[in-house]
């Protein structure tokens, strides 16, 4: 009776045994899988970081070349308007 008792008791730890590993296993698997959405995410923000960067970046440039073309253009009509009189 206690050779029973302690075999059905070594097969109960046996099977609860086996789920934690099992439940560790898919556990891994589970961490595996966030740890490569976090590491995409991440690249996908410093892509979206960069290009936000560069589009704020173009429209300042644009503005400095705009106002130094204008600021030619005044100096030019400064000079001719100072020639022609």
């Amino acid at each position: 009776m206690e050779d029973a008792a302690a075999s059905a008791a070594a097969e109960s730890d046996a099977r609860a045994l086996e789920e934690v590993r099992d439940r560790e296993a898919r556990l891994e698997a589970a961490l595996a899988e966030a740890q490569a959405s976090v590491a995409n995410m991440r690249r996908l923000h410093q892509a979206s970081q960069s290009q936000l960067f560069t589009m704020q970046a173009s429209p300042r440039a644009m503005c400095s070349a705009s106002q130094a073309i204008l600021s030619i253009i005044g100096s030019h009509l400064t000079a001719s308007g100072s020639s022609a009189a």
